[in-house]
């Protein structure tokens, strides 16, 4: 039987997979932030196949490249790469925005903003998200 695809193994797959909007390849200090724990935790993470991170490690390593906490249960690269594939193509039943780069910029630029900021984004969004409902109640009753 092969050696099991580790957990390190399938952190950088994400890493290689996944890039920003630019291309580029999303950096440690990013991730890190975004899940709430070091950078030397999580270059650890990535270079010891043997360690087993916490499952709030791994869900906040999922949200943040858009895959379900089942991206850790693939026996190999291939069942990764397809599980990777299911989601981008929206077969998996999650929703992704990995399948629209417009949304993927928009999350890169609010994950660099205080915690403040990014409660002002979300009012401004749920008052277009209001303003479109309105909007659309008006022509219906036209």
């Amino acid at each position: 039987m092969s050696e099991s695809f580790s957990v390190s193994k399938k952190v950088n797959l994400l890493f290689r997979v996944f890039l920003k909007f630019d291309g580029k390849s999303y950096t440690n200090r990013e991730v890190a932030e975004y899940v709430g724990i070091s950078i030397p935790t999580l270059v650890t993470i990535r270079n010891r196949p043997s360690l087993n991170p916490t499952l709030s490690t791994l869900q906040g390593i999922c949200r943040f490249f858009g895959v379900p906490l089942d991206y850790f249960n693939c026996e190999t690269e291939a069942d990764c790469l397809d599980l990777i594939k299911r989601v981008q193509i929206g077969s998996y039943g999650v929703n992704t925005s990995e399948a629209n780069p417009l949304l993927r910029e928009i999350i890169d630029k609010t994950m660099r903003m205080s915690s403040e900021s990014q409660q002002e984004v979300l009012k401004v969004v749920t008052w277009i998200e209001d303003s479109n409902t309105l909007r659309q109640e008006a022509a219906a009753t036209s």
